[in-house]
């Protein structure tokens, strides 16, 4: 197994270093974002207070066994 970090542009993965891959070569891709730029996205997106409250009813949640 090997791990290559990806972007994703105009509909294609492009790999950010050589794979050795054979052309027409069928591989399984797992998805794992950034997580880094995730949070700087979530975090321009909302207020301080909101993702406070958001984790405040996932901790709630989670302990009352709820998704």
């Amino acid at each position: 197994m090997e791990t290559v970090e990806a972007v994703y542009e105009d509909g294609v993965l492009k790999p950010l270093r050589k794979v050795g891959l054979k052309e027409g070569e069928r591989v399984t891709v797992v998805i794992k974002r950034d997580i880094l730029n995730l949070a700087g996205s979530v975090e321009r997106a909302m207020s301080n207070e909101e993702l406070e409250e958001t984790y405040h009813e996932y901790l709630l949640r989670r302990g009352k066994g709820l998704p």
